[in-house]
């Protein structure tokens, strides 16, 4: 991961989320960690750390339609390269951090995943929009919310780490 993350101040389940969004920019050639990469990683470590079947279409909606965006808008970069953060995600983050109001919390997943879908001009708020109704998204935040606690790498969530 590029080091201009390790002083961003996230929550354990944050950084494991940012950790996979990056990798899979990666895989993918992509110059850009994109809030598409962050939304795509977010439902696999969900998925990973406690599926919940409740949320199995709505996620596998938003799954495949942020990969098609990735795969036919986003093109390959030629060679080896170390993805950084888009203007976009970069933003997110600093308006998740708005969200929570304390400089010194740790910001959690679910404050990154809010700003994204309030991000205007990002596609995959739109894409989020069309799979989960208004109704449905408290539960699902809460459900991120809830595992927002947990990491997938053995992080301890008592510890800054």
């Amino acid at each position: 991961m590029p080091s201009s993350l390790s002083n961003i101040n996230l929550s354990p389940f944050a950084k494991d989320i940012l950790h996979d969004a990056h990798q899979l920019a990666l895989a993918s050639k992509h110059e850009f960690v994109m809030p598409e990469h962050f939304i795509l990683a977010t439902i696999h470590c969900c998925e990973r750390t406690s599926p919940n079947q409740e949320f199995d279409e709505m996620f596998f909606g938003i799954s495949s339609e942020v990969r098609d965006l990735l795969e036919d808008c986003i093109p390959a970069i030629d060679g080896i390269c170390e993805p950084q953060l888009s203007s976009l995600l970069k933003t997110a983050l600093k308006n998740a951090r708005k969200i929570i109001q304390q400089q010194n919390m740790p910001i959690p997943a679910t404050a990154i995943v809010i700003a994204i879908i309030n991000l205007d001009e990002c596609i995959c708020s739109n894409i989020i929009s069309h799979h989960i109704s208004e109704s449905d998204l408290p539960n699902v935040l809460n459900y991120i919310m809830k595992l927002d606690g947990i990491s997938l790498r053995g992080y301890d969530p008592g510890n800054d780490n």
